[in-house]
C-alpha cells in the first residue's frame, strides 16, 4: 500500500516573520505536486528551474512539477526514511534594542531657525521659542511613547558628564560614559523612565565626541553579550562637531564606530541637528549606516526629527531570524533552504547558503548560520531589498538538502 504524505504548505508573509515549512518524505515514491500513481522509483520533475520535491524507493511516481521556484534547482530529493513533521511554525526577526546617546551640551540651547545657524555656544540670554534641545527632547519623547514601538528595546544616555578628570567642567574619560542613564528595557515598560530622564536634563558644557561615542558603544557591546538573542544599535544624536577634550575628533570617533561594527556587529546611526554637520557622515559611514541624518534647522525640525527616528528604526531591523524547534525535535541544519520574494509581485527565489558573512556573494547574496546554528542571517545583498520593499517576505523549507551556492 502506498502512503501519501502531505505537500509542504507555502504561504506569503510580510517582512518581520518567516514561515518555516517542515517538509516530509514518505514510505515510497510519494508525490509532491501533480503526479500519477504507479510502481517504480520516485523521479524528479520536468520543467525549467522548478524545485522538484520527490520521494524515493518503490511506490508512486514523482509529480511533473514541484513548487515553482524560478532560478531554483531540479530534482531535490527527500529521504523517505528520515524523521519528519507535518506542521508549520513561524520564526521571528531577532528583536532590536536602540541605545540613544544624546547631546545635552550648552549649544543645544541655541534657537531653531536661521537665527541659530551661527550659534555654537550657549546663548547669553534665554531663548524664547524652540531650541535644538526642546525639539530633540520632544521628538525622542514622542518616539519612545509611540504605540507602534511596543516590543522595541530602548535605553538612553547623555553627554557631557562631570568627572574627576575634566576639561572645562566635563569628563573626557570613556569609562564615565559607559553607564546608561536608563538601561535598555522593552517598550512601553521602560518609556516612563526614559521620558523622565529626558525631562530632567539641563544642557550645558562642550562636546566630548570621542569619549561619549566610545563609552556608548562599549555599553552596547556589553548589552549584546548579555542578550545574544537580541541585536543592539547605537543612535548618536548631537548638534555639533567635537569641541571638548584634547584628543577628540571625528576621525577617531569613526574608528570607534568601525570597530564596534566589525567586532560586535553593532551599527552606529548618527542624528545631527544644527548647521554645518557634514563631518558627521564619516562616523555614520564607518558605523555601517551610510550617511548621518542631518536636520535642517531652518525647516520643520519636529517633523524632520520624527521622520529620521522612524527611518532609523526601520533600517535597524535586522535580517536575522530565529529557527524554531520542530515538534519532532531538533532540525537538521543541513536540510534547510531559504526562499525570498521582494514585494507583492516578486518571484520566489531560492537563496543559497554561504559559510559566513565573509562568504556573502556581492551580487547573488546568500544566508548563513550563527555559531550555534539557531539563527539565520541574510547577506546584505539579499537583505536590503526585503527591508526597503513593502510586503516582502521569506520562507524556509526544512527537509531538503541545503543548496550551497547563492542564486545569481
Amino acid at each position: 500500500m502506498t502512503t501519501t504524505t502531505r505537500s509542504p504548505v507555502i504561504g506569503r508573509l510580510a517582512m518581520g516573520s518567516v514561515l518555516f515549512v517542515f517538509a516530509c518524505g514518505g514510505s515510497g515514491g510519494n508525490t509532491y505536486g501533480d503526479g500519477t500513481n504507479g510502481n517504480g522509483t520516485g523521479t524528479d520533475n520536468n520543467g525549467n528551474g522548478n524545485l522538484g520535491l520527490t520521494g524515493s524507493g518503490t511506490g508512486a511516481t514523482g509529480g511533473a512539477n514541484g513548487t515553482d521556484i524560478p532560478g531554483g534547482v531540479k530534482g531535490q530529493t527527500i529521504d523517505p526514511n528520515s524523521a519528519c513533521v507535518a506542521d508549520k511554525r513561524e520564526g521571528e526577526q531577532v528583536p532590536i534594542d536602540l541605545y540613544f546617546m544624546v547631546d545635552k551640551t550648552g549649544s543645544m540651547l541655541c534657537p531653531i531657525g536661521r537665527a541659530g545657524d551661527s550659534c555654537a555656544a550657549p546663548p547669553r540670554n534665554p531663548v524664547r521659542g524652540a531650541t535644538r534641545w526642546s525639539e530633540m527632547s520632544k521628538a525622542l519623547t514622542a518616539f519612545i511613547g509611540a504605540a507602534d514601538n511596543a516590543g522595541l528595546g530602548a535605553g538612553i544616555g547623555f553627554f557631557p558628564r562631570p568627572g574627576k578628570d575634566t576639561d572645562n567642567g566635563i569628563t573626557c574619560q570613556v569609562a564615565d560614559y559607559e553607564k546608561a542613564d536608563v538601561d535598555i528595557g522593552i517598550l512601553p515598560a521602560v518609556a516612563a523612565a526614559i521620558t523622565m530622564s529626558i525631562a530632567d536634563q539641563k544642557p550645558a558644557g562642550s562636546t566630548p565626541t570621542l569619549a561619549s561615542i566610545t563609552g556608548a558603544l562599549n555599553y552596547a557591546k556589553a548589552r549584546q553579550v548579555a542578550t545574544p538573542s537580541r541585536r543592539v544599535a547605537l543612535v548618536y544624536a548631537t548638534d555639533g562637531i567635537p569641541q571638548g577634550c584634547k584628543t577628540d575628533g571625528v576621525a577617531l570617533a569613526a574608528m570607534a564606530a568601525k570597530d564596534a561594527l566589525t567586532t560586535a556587529s553593532i551599527p552606529t546611526y548618527v542624528l545631527g541637528v544644527g548647521p554645518m554637520l557634514d563631518s558627521l557622515n564619516a562616523i555614520a559611514a564607518a558605523g555601517g549606516t551610510g550617511r548621518a541624518f542631518l536636520v535642517d534647522t531652518g525647516g520643520d525640525v519636529t517633523m524632520q526629527l520624527a521622520a529620521a527616528l522612524h527611518t532609523i528604526k526601520s533600517r535597524a531591523l535586522t535580517c536575522d531570524y530565529t529557527i524554531p524547534m520542530s515538534s519532532s525535535g531538533p532540525i537538521n541544519p543541513s536540510q534547510v533552504n531559504v526562499i525570498a520574494h521582494v514585494g507583492d509581485t516578486g518571484a520566489p527565489t531560492l537563496i543559497g547558503q554561504v559559510m559566513n558573512k565573509a562568504g556573502c556573494d556581492a551580487s547573488g547574496g546568500g544566508w548563513y548560520y550563527n555559531d550555534t546554528q539557531t539563527i539565520i542571517t541574510l547577506c546584505t545583498t539579499t537583505c536590503n531589498p526585503l527591508l526597503i520593499t513593502p510586503n516582502s517576505g521569506l520562507q524556509v523549507i526544512i527537509g531538503c538538502a541545503t543548496e550551497g551556492q547563492p542564486v545569481r
